[in-house]
């Protein structure tokens, strides 16, 4: 059994995965699967054997009861069974499930997992991708924001994510019952507020066609990975010899950057001696949702 402690460890997927709605999961149920992806990535039909130790550290589950662990890890399989997963080809339409073995052994705290052998690129051999690291992922508290979360990662190359307000609605499993007010108060201003420490200059744009909302976008500075962040370069990361390069990199990062940074402080710090903290957040986020 493989033991699995990297807390940088990253999530990857096809970027098919993203059109799928993962309807009724909540926050717990949705790390437990994108750990799992992240575990079974590149992995191909392997059956993989995880402690529940590790499921808990890398999900960063709190509750102590060992069967109410093992009621969470069953409902969201049985919520994964009851998603639609369908691939089209120019021939063909098929269903399938992703997982053809989930097992758990209470007694020796283990989940064996193994992925459809049939749809083995859902995980594997990615050309094009959604990544992100799991740990920013599971500190994302609302359900909502990590669905939207794994979409805007697909498009961190661009810096922006345009999706028709019914589009958005059936891929966050909104309730056809929330009008456009409900959204914007449990939907977009958590998004907002958990996303905007995620993405730079985060914005969320309403585009109108005369006076109904039709389209949502979402803006932020486009995500350039670092060697800091690049798996591919975790050996040499990890034989840094006492720091020293690591400290280097990060050194330069900020020599390069020392400009804007300033700037940015003490346009904040100016904007702080004429207004309450409080406001100060209350209008940047009147300013930056639209």
């Amino acid at each position: 059994m493989e033991e699995y402690n990297n807390i940088k460890s990253s999530v990857k997927f096809n970027n098919e995965f993203n059109k799928i709605p993962l309807r009724n999961f909540n926050a717990v149920e949705l790390n437990f699967l994108m750990y799992l992806c992240s575990k079974l990535k590149e992995k191909r039909d392997t059956i993989m054997e995880i402690s529940f130790k590790d499921v808990k550290e890398m999900t960063k589950y709190k509750r102590n009861n060992k069967n109410r662990f093992i009621k969470d890890l069953q409902s969201m399989n049985r919520k994964l069974l009851d998603c639609k997963f369908s691939v089209e080809t120019s021939h063909e339409l098929i269903d399938f499930v992703l997982f053809t073995t989930f097992k758990i052994n209470p007694e020796e705290g283990i989940l064996t997992v193994r992925v459809n052998e049939d749809f083995i690129f859902m995980l594997n051999e990615l050309e094009k991708f959604t990544k992100f690291e799991l740990s920013e992922f599971v500190d994302i508290k609302s359900s909502y924001v990590k669905e939207c979360y794994r979409r805007l990662k697909q498009f961190k190359d661009t810096g922006w994510w345009l999706v028709t307000i019914e589009d958005f609605r059936y891929l966050l499993d909104i309730p056809d019952s929330y009008r456009m007010c409900d959204i914007d108060r449990r939907v977009l201003v958590p998004i907002y507020d958990e996303l905007s420490t995620c993405f730079n200059n985060f914005e969320i744009e309403k585009i109108k066609e005369g006076n109904k909302i039709t389209k949502l976008k979402f803006k932020f500075d486009k995500q350039i990975k670092s060697i800091m962040q690049d798996e591919d370069n975790i050996d040499t990361i990890l034989n840094f010899e006492d720091g020293i390069e690591e400290e280097n990199l990060k050194s330069n990062f900020f020599e390069r950057n020392k400009k804007d940074i300033e700037k940015n402080k003490k346009k904040i710090l100016n904007k702080l001696e004429t207004e309450t903290e409080e406001d100060f957040f209350k209008r940047l986020r009147k300013e930056r949702i639209k």
